[in-house]
């Protein structure tokens, strides 16, 4: 619908064209049609004195006349209808053209071109209104990117780089980021429930008031990333369009982290209900005040208990210490500690 509104705003000279035509074409139907009823009351006043061939002729006349008039105003009624339609498709077919293209440029993996599409999206407001949801960026190179309150729901990513890009209030739930890389971005307040995020990088990433729930997260690397409540700062201050933060910290509800590299992960206040930490690594992981319930799975593979002493995965010095690297007991392969991004 907003497309078709577009394209009938750019249509509008095309359209002021037809109206003149149109309008012309009326005014000369109408100028017939009064023409031809003239014609038609000098035939009344003239039947008594004239005879029966002056009678048809003249009749003929008037039936001639006022057939082009109607044939005029049908003409004008065709000619305004099939215009606007002809019109409003050539620029919905013209806006619709430009968009696929500029997602196409969204994709590619030369930064330039990616990040000037993201330019040119947020103007023509695509980058929010929901045209990129399920788009295909597989490899993209958005590194840098500002995408701040941008709708990537149901994107495939795989691959894709988000480095250091801004994704604060973004939807990015139901994504495939497979492998993608989000090294120093900054993430919060956004949406990646029931993402697919095996052997993704957040290294050092803020992931502030990001909603990871049902999200699998197998061989993820999250080391030093910060999964707090605090709001997002940087020099060039907080990265928001004017909406208050969320009530509600980090959530990994029913999350899958098996595997995955926490180390010196920012853990506090987030949100653990649920979540599966086998064969994860949380050496130096901060966890106060971190939520957790019976269903939560710990790396040994135990499931959380009040009585739990955490420390035992996070203190490599605690007499108990867990070494995930040593004592894998789950399915995932010995190589987890040395283990490469594919």
């Amino acid at each position: 619908m907003e497309n078709l509104i577009s394209a009938i705003k750019n249509a509008g000279l095309e359209l002021l064209i037809t109206l003149i035509i149109s309008w012309i074409l009326f005014c000369l139907a109408w100028f017939i049609r009064d023409f031809s009823l003239k014609k038609q009351l000098e035939a009344f006043k003239s039947v008594a004195e004239s005879n029966q061939q002056e009678i048809v002729q003249k009749e003929f006349n008037v039936n001639f006349w006022q057939g082009i008039s109607t044939e005029l105003f049908g003409a004008v009624i065709t000619t305004l209808s099939f215009g606007i339609i002809i019109l409003i498709f050539q620029q919905y077919s013209i806006i619709e053209s430009r968009k696929n293209e500029l997602i196409i440029q969204l994709g590619s993996p030369v930064n330039d071109i990616s990040l000037e599409a993201v330019r040119q999206l947020d103007i023509l407001g695509y980058l929010t209104d929901g045209t990129l949801a399920g788009s295909y960026l597989w490899q993209a190179n958005l590194s840098d990117g500002f995408l701040v309150e941008a709708k990537l729901n149901n994107i495939f990513a795989s691959r894709a780089n988000f480095d250091r890009a801004q994704l604060g209030y973004a939807n990015l739930s139901n994504a495939n980021l497979y492998a993608a890389s989000f090294v120093n971005s900054i993430i919060y307040n956004a949406n990646l429930s029931g993402s697919e995020m095996s052997f993704i990088d957040f290294h050092q990433a803020q992931l502030v008031r990001v909603d990871l729930s049902d999200a699998f997260l197998f061989y993820a690397n999250l080391s030093n990333a910060n999964l707090g409540c605090d709001v997002v700062h940087s020099s060039e201050g907080t990265f928001s369009r004017g909406s208050e933060p969320s009530e509600t910290c980090t959530n990994l509800t029913n999350t899958s982290l098996a595997g995955s590299n926490l180390t010196n992960a920012n853990l506090e206040d987030a949100i653990l209900i649920g979540a599966n930490l086998e064969d994860a690594m949380l050496v130096g992981a901060n966890l106060n005040n971190t939520l957790f319930d019976e269903a939560t799975i710990l790396p040994n593979g135990s499931h959380w208990t009040p009585n739990v002493d955490l420390s035992i995965f996070t203190d490599p010095n605690h007499p108990e210490y867990w070494d995930t690297c040593v004592e894998n007991i789950g399915d995932l392969l010995l190589e987890f500690c040395n283990f490469e991004r594919p």
